[in-house]
């Protein structure tokens, strides 16, 4: 899958807000989100994937290259999240 990143229409806002928000909910994927913030390659890596699931899929890919233990499910409960608490604080 590298070089095959989906890159669109406002590219890297997935990212932005996914990194951005502190999140707070059980999963295996917090220490993973963590460490993509101390990680400018996979950073940028995740930034040029605009489509949703094509995110969760290489989210997943490169949780498990790097020893983490995480579902799909737990990526869109994480993106879910981003956005609500993103526009939460754009209404406050």
């Amino acid at each position: 899958m590298a070089g095959s990143s989906t890159r669109g229409r406002g590219g890297g806002r997935l990212t932005a807000r996914f990194m951005s928000i502190p999140l707070h909910f059980e999963s295996g994927f917090e220490p993973f989100r963590q460490f993509v913030i101390e990680e400018t390659a996979l950073q940028e890596e995740l930034a040029g994937i605009t489509d949703r699931e094509a995110f969760i899929a290489r989210a997943v890919e490169l949780g498990q290259q790097h020893g983490f233990q995480f579902q799909p499910a737990d990526v869109e409960a994480a993106l879910q999240a981003a956005r609500c608490a993103w526009l939460d604080s754009m209404m406050a």
